[in-house]
């Protein structure tokens, strides 16, 4: 969805969802700064994927087909 759409997408989707709707209040320059300092890299390519802390997994030459884990 395209950020200039995201409010009426959101207002869309809130009755679909009901109790599953979930909102978090951090002004979006404060969340930014935040992620940017604690979540460093994602684990793996396969199946659902989440930011972790630490430190970023060895980078790999571009082209590589090489994962890391």
């Amino acid at each position: 969805i395209p950020c200039y759409h995201a409010r009426e997408a959101t207002d869309a989707i809130k009755p679909i969802l009901g109790d599953y709707y979930r909102e978090d209040g951090t002004p979006i320059v404060k969340a930014f700064l935040k992620v940017h300092r604690e979540c460093k890299f994602i684990g793996g390519l396969n199946g659902v994927q989440f930011y972790r802390p630490g430190q970023r997994p060895q980078q790999q030459p571009c082209g590589s087909n090489a994962r890391t884990s």
